[in-house]
């Protein structure tokens, strides 16, 4: 049995990524539980999970961008678990990363080469606490090729839900001046929410405006009404 733990909205049931590994599990005969937990009331395992951990029925749990109080109760547990995200040190939990550092680097290194001066990273302010250290790689790669331009922000956060989203686009594009030429957008499921607004609103992509997704998973275009 194996139970995966989501501590972002969309992370298990947004992702096709996870949904592929859900379904192969489930395939070859594993048994699957998936739960979306809210990192901001975290208390501890709920009732019906306890009385798995408890009995040790669980043969690995998934933790997907567990923050550290929901990492440090797992460790001290002596759980069997793999953490999607960085572990915190000296927890001695197994953890799989992509290495966001090198690739905000790339990234900037890239719309650079491009010519872009202006080029603002998207990102949840929930992903910005759990992934510091890639959002301080983004900044620093950005002034070293942009040193003429120190007061542009290239670090861009909104809070959870599509309504904050969509305000952060329309400061940018409609307060801020002048407005960003490229956008790295950390979560894959904000990048078709981009596309449609700026095409929405008279912005050509990539003609006036670039696009990198952060993250690799396939995604289906669909139209915002």
């Amino acid at each position: 049995k194996v139970v995966f733990l989501a501590f972002s909205p969309n992370w298990l049931h947004g992702s096709f990524y996870y949904q592929n590994i859900l379904s192969e599990l489930t395939r070859h005969g594993v048994q699957v539980r998936s739960v979306e937990c809210d990192p901001k009331n975290w208390k501890g395992l709920p009732a019906n999970l306890e009385e798995l951990a408890s009995k040790q029925e669980v043969n690995c749990w998934v933790l997907l961008g567990a923050p550290p109080a929901v990492q440090k109760s797992f460790a001290g547990r002596r759980l069997p678990c793999l953490l999607d995200g960085v572990a915190i040190e000296g927890s001695g939990l197994h953890d799989f990363e992509v290495d966001f550092d090198a690739l905000f680097r790339h990234a900037v290194n890239h719309l650079v080469l491009k010519g872009h001066r202006r080029i603002c990273l998207l990102t949840s302010a929930h992903s910005a606490r759990i992934n510091p250290g890639s959002i301080q790689a983004f900044r620093e790669t950005w002034q070293k090729r942009v040193p003429e331009n120190p007061t542009w922000e290239p670090i861009q956060t909104y809070g959870e839900g599509k309504e904050q989203f969509l305000a952060l686009l329309r400061t940018l594009f409609f307060s801020k001046k002048p407005a960003p030429t490229a956008l790295v957008v950390a979560s894959v499921l904000q990048v078709t929410t981009t596309m449609t607004w700026l095409m929405k609103n008279g912005l050509r992509i990539p003609e006036d405006v670039s696009i990198l997704s952060r993250d690799p998973y396939q995604i289906r275009l669909t139209w915002e009404e």
